[in-house]
C-alpha cells in the first residue's frame, strides 16, 4: 500500500514523486505529522488509529467508510445508524480495508438483519462452530452496498462475503485477494510479533474466501482519466445501483 511506503517517524519528511494529468513526473515533499499515542489492543500488535467517516450523500443514502474494524468503529456506526433511518440505502466503503476485530464485524452485520440468521461456520481441526445472530432492535431493513478492492482483506472480506452469502448486500468494486483465516497473535521472547491461523471460516453457502477472494457482484475498476476529473466510477456504481431500487 502506498500509505505503508510513507509512514515515518513524526516530524521527518518524505519526498513522494508524482505523475500530474499531462503525464508530467512532478517531485514534492511532505512533512510526517503524528497520530497520536494509538489504541493498543494487545501487546503482540503495534497500535491501531481508527478513521471514521459517516454522512449522507446528496441522494440520501448513507456512506460509511473506515480504514480498521475495530472499536470505538461499532460504536460510532450504531450512532450514526439512528439517525440514517431514512435513507433510501447504505453504502460501506471498505477499499484499502486490511481487516481487523470480527467481533466488531459480528456487532454491525446484527444491524443489519431482519431475522436470526447463520452468517459463518468456523472451522477448527476437530470441530465445526455455527456463528447465527439474532437481528438488532433498531436493524436497518434497506438495500446495502459493500465496495471493495484489492487492498479489501481478512474482516473486510469476512463482513463481504457472509453478507453476499445471505443475498443482504450487493458487492461493487473489484476481486478482493482471499486473505481470510482466523488468527492471532503472539509475542516472541525476541520482541518481534508471531501471527498464525487456527480456524478457517466458510461462508453460510460454503465458499471459502482464503485464496479465492470475494468475487464482486458488479465489477468496477478504477479509472485513472476519471479521476483526474474528480470521478470515481466505483461509487458512482454503487450509487448508481441504489438509486435504481
Amino acid at each position: 500500500m502506498i500509505a505503508g511506503n510513507i509512514y515515518g517517524p513524526p516530524e521527518t519528511t518524505v519526498k513522494l514523486h508524482l505523475r500530474d494529468k499531462d503525464g508530467s513526473l512532478k517531485e514534492t515533499e511532505i512533512q510526517r505529522k503524528s497520530r497520536g499515542r494509538g489504541r493498543v489492543a494487545m501487546n503482540a500488535m503495534p497500535p491501531y488509529y481508527v478513521e471514521f467517516e459517516a454522512k449522507r450523500l446528496a441522494q440520501n443514502i448513507g456512506y460509511f467508510r473506515f480504514n480498521h474494524w475495530a472499536a470505538p468503529v461499532d460504536e460510532k456506526f450504531i450512532a450514526a445508524l439512528a439517525s440514517m433511518g431514512d435513507v433510501r440505502g447504505l453504502i460501506f466503503d471498505l477499499r484499502g480495508n486490511p481487516g481487523g476485530y470480527l467481533s466488531v464485524v459480528h456487532t454491525i452485520i446484527k444491524h443489519l438483519l431482519a431475522k436470526k440468521t447463520l452468517v459463518a461456520s468456523w472451522k477448527f481441526r476437530n470441530r465445526l462452530v455455527e456463528y447465527r445472530f439474532d437481528s438488532a432492535r433498531d436493524a436497518y431493513p434497506g438495500p446495502v452496498v459493500i465496495l471493495m478492492d484489492v487492498r479489501s482483506t481478512s474482516s473486510s472480506e469476512y463482513f463481504a462475503g457472509s453478507m453476499q452469502s445471505i443475498q443482504r448486500a450487493v458487492v461493487v468494486g473489484e476481486r478482493s485477494p482471499g486473505y481470510l483465516l482466523i488468527a492471532n497473535w503472539k509475542k516472541l521472547l525476541n520482541g518481534a510479533s508471531f501471527m498464525y491461523a487456527f480456524a478457517q471460516p466458510a461462508m453460510p453457502d460454503g465458499k471459502v474466501i482464503e485464496g479465492h477472494g470475494v468475487v464482486p457482484d458488479i465489477e468496477v475498476r478504477l479509472d485513472r482519466a476519471a479521476l483526474l476529473e474528480g470521478k470515481d466510477s466505483q461509487l458512482e456504481a454503487a450509487v448508481n445501483y441504489l438509486t435504481s431500487k
